[in-house]
Formats: structure tokens, C-alpha cells, sequence
């Protein structure tokens, strides 16, 4: 038979185990919750800063495109819809512009992009407000000329 001592003592140590246990639960589930609410805080600031950037970036990049379409040499009816796109590419890498290409296109819709690829954009939404003269920005759509998103 077990002393009354050596019982106590197994109790008490297991409730001991039994509570630290417990504890250790709860210690969890409140810790989880902490990191996800710090966690879900840190994501929306993240978000907004990044659309703050991105809001930034394209301000920029209208401002400079619509600096681009009163170059003289844009304006002059004497050079071709590639000539230009071809003079925006080189432009453009002068100015320091972030954007991968850009594309100018007649009336028609027929175009070139800034690399001097030639490209069909009367049916896309962007290009029929701005023919109707609407500005606008259009996008992420996947373009025609290297199926990577883009904006337009």
C-alpha cells in the first residue's frame, strides 16, 4: 500500500500537471488571437500603403504620358504610327519611365507598341473611350502583345 503522503503528493503533482496544461491552452488561444489581430493590422496597413504607391506610380505615369502626347514630333502628321512608337520607346528611356512599353494607334485602331510590334486594339474598352475622347485607365488586363497584365 501507498503512504497517505506518497498519494497526496501524486495528486498534487498532477493537478500541477493538469493546470500547467490548462494554462498552456489558454496561454495559446489568447496568443494566437493576439498574432492574428497584430497579423490582420499589419496586412491592411501593407495594403494600403501599397495602393497609396501604386495611386502614386500611376499619377506619375499619366502625368508623363500626357507630357509625351504634346511632343512635337508625337503632334506631326508626317510621321507614321510606328515612327512614333518607336520614338516613345526611346523617349521614354531617356525620361527614366518605369513602364515596360507604350502604344500608339490611329483612329482605327491600328497600332504599334513602343518596341514596334504591331497591334489591333479597336475592340478593347480603353482604346474606344479614348477615341470618343474619354480619358481613362483600364486594367490589369492580359495584353495582346506579350500576355502579361498591364494597365492601359
Amino acid at each position: 500500500m501507498k503512504s497517505l503522503r506518497s498519494t497526496i503528493t501524486t495528486f498534487i503533482a498532477m493537478l500541477i500537471v493538469i493546470s500547467g496544461t490548462g494554462l498552456t491552452e489558454i496561454s495559446i488561444f489568447f496568443a494566437e488571437a493576439a498574432v492574428d489581430k497584430v497579423t490582420l493590422q499589419g496586412v491592411k496597413q501593407l495594403a494600403k500603403n501599397v495602393a497609396n504607391y501604386a495611386d502614386q506610380k500611376l499619377e506619375t505615369e499619366l502625368t508623363g504620358v500626357q507630357a509625351m502626347s504634346i511632343l512635337p514630333y508625337i503632334k506631326d502628321s508626317s510621321n507614321s504610327v510606328r515612327e512614333k512608337a518607336l520614338f516613345l520607346d526611346s523617349y521614354s528611356k531617356l525620361s527614366g519611365s518605369g513602364s515596360r512599353y507604350y502604344i500608339i494607334a490611329d483612329l482605327e485602331g491600328n497600332g504599334y507598341t513602343s518596341r514596334g510590334k504591331k497591334c489591333q486594339i479597336s475592340h478593347r474598352n480603353y482604346f474606344r473611350k479614348a477615341s470618343s475622347g474619354t480619358p481613362n485607365v483600364d486594367g490589369p488586363i492580359v495584353s495582346l502583345t506579350n500576355n502579361e497584365f498591364s494597365i492601359y
